[in-house]
């Protein structure tokens, strides 16, 4: 299902006049996470630990079909493939100050109210696992008012990022993904790539503070980077051990007698001692 999925996301156009769907079968394309082993859970909050509070893991993962935050007024998917805004009603302002929302039909009224469209999006997300790190109060909330709000002509505020983080909030970390861009299910591979991960973070102090560091696409971007160099050496490691033992076997077959009293002398001397 994932792999469908991705397959018929295009890159180039719009998606809806490209299959024309409705709103119903876009929400549907957001399929269920799938299944993550109990085993993976505990490990990565053995991995990671408990945070601040105590209650919460420091890691964790979620599906991108379904992980939502707060942005631009409401609930949206957090980490979107596509989105679409879309009106869905029209709201006029009474004379005594009072809103009313009203079927998108009404905008096509002409009443002398003034009014405005309203706007939902149509949010595709992700299909993919998504680490994530949870980040203290502390920093969390850091320059959070200032941007919080956004003004829309002619005297409209929109609540872009909602409340302060008093409690704290997951952030993005790195994504479950293969270097093609692939589906990376949560298994024993998964965690053995996600160990690596964070062990060369944890390397690089700049990349591991969570109050200075760089942009989450810029971090998994140098890990990648950095853990591709690791088994780029490690297998020519590997290589390297391979030659120096084909090369034994062979000076060994072409001289057998003087290995044999190698092995003779190395017997005498353990003897000996």
């Amino acid at each position: 299902m994932v792999a469908n999925i991705v397959d018929i996301l295009p890159q180039e156009q719009s998606f809806l006049s490209a299959f024309q769907l409705t709103d119903t079968m876009i929400r549907n394309l957001n399929p269920p996470a799938p299944h993550i082993p109990e085993w993976f859970t505990k490990e990565l909050t053995e991995l990671g630990g408990k945070s601040d509070n105590g209650r919460d893991p420091q890691l964790r993962i979620v599906w991108g079909g379904s992980a939502t935050t707060f942005w631009q007024g409401r609930i949206r998917i957090k980490y979107p493939r596509y989105s679409n805004k879309k009106a869905i009603g029209w709201e006029t302002i009474n004379t005594d100050g009072t809103r009313e929302l009203l079927p998108l039909s009404a905008a096509n009224n002409n009443d002398g109210k003034v009014g405005r469209l309203i706007y939902d999006w149509l949010d595709i997300g992700k299909p993919f696992f998504f680490m994530e790190e949870w980040v203290a109060p502390e920093i969390a909330c850091e320059g959070w008012e200032a941007v919080r709000w956004q003004y829309t002509p002619p005297n409209t505020w929109i609540d872009k990022l909602g409340p302060a983080p008093r409690e704290g909030l997951y952030r993005h970390l790195f994504t479950l993904a293969t270097d093609d861009g692939e589906y990376m299910p949560p298994d024993e591979q998964a965690m053995v790539w996600i160990k690596k991960m964070l062990w060369l973070q944890r390397q690089e102090p700049l990349l591991y503070s969570k109050r200075e560091r760089p942009p989450a696409c810029v971090v998994e971007n140098l890990l990648r980077a950095r853990l591709q160099e690791v088994d780029a050496m490690d297998v020519k490691y590997e290589e390297h051990l391979t030659d120096l033992m084909v090369d034994r076997v062979r000076r060994s077959s072409l001289n057998p007698t003087s290995y044999a009293s190698i092995s003779h002398n190395r017997s005498l001397i353990i003897t000996h001692k």
